[in-house]
């Protein structure tokens, strides 16, 4: 999904659903050392959920220009499967 609030980067920082863990950052009381994830993209929306339900809240901040590349012409060198995106919070 793409928000255009992202599109300029004199936007203010946005609440989101949730991002790729590419670029991520939070407080150390914020973090939740109990989470277990495993393989790639397991942690995608978790990690935010985790956090939103302490009363936490996922921003995204148009000034830092991240964005999520999906497109691997050479393929991935580790593994990508569903199961591991589909774990109960």
């Amino acid at each position: 999904m793409h928000d255009t609030g992202g599109v300029d980067a004199d936007n203010i920082p946005f609440e989101i659903t949730m991002q790729g863990l590419g670029l991520f950052a939070c407080r150390r009381t914020a973090w939740q050392a109990s989470i277990r994830v495993r393989g790639f993209g397991g942690e995608e929306g978790y990690i935010h959920e985790k956090i939103r339900r302490r009363g936490g809240r996922v921003l995204c901040l148009p000034f830092l220009r991240w964005m999520h590349r999906f497109e691997r012409p050479m393929g991935t060198p580790y593994s990508n499967r569903w199961e591991d995106r589909c774990e109960t919070i």
